[in-house]
């Protein structure tokens, strides 16, 4: 089984409270288990958690984060693409349907 959030978060600890040292014999088994771990906050959709255990993974973390990032930028335009065609109509369909609302209220 792959319990890379339990080793993630155990690796932390231990750096936190000194048990383990971060040198070059355990930074790359400690960096894979924080990288493999912003994967799967990344699957979750936990981008803020994704992002701090990207910053702890080293170089390759930060591939990661910039790909994420792109990734994210490129949805947003094919979003934006998407919702300027009648996507203003329709809010403007709202806003008299909801002023005909208020004005029968009052």
């Amino acid at each position: 089984m792959r319990h890379f959030d339990r080793a993630a978060l155990f690796a932390e600890a231990c750096l936190e409270f000194g048990v383990l040292i971060l040198n070059e014999e355990t930074s790359s088994l400690i960096e894979a288990i924080f990288l493999e771990y912003a994967r799967y906050l990344h699957s979750l959709g936990n981008l803020t958690a994704m992002e701090h255990y990207c910053h702890k993974a080293g170089g390759k973390g930060q591939q990661l984060l910039r790909d994420v990032q792109m990734e994210n930028a490129q949805l947003q335009e094919k979003t934006a693409g998407e919702g300027s065609g009648d996507g203003g109509a329709d809010q403007e369909g709202d806003a008299d349907t909801s002023e005909g609302v208020e004005e029968g209220l009052l």
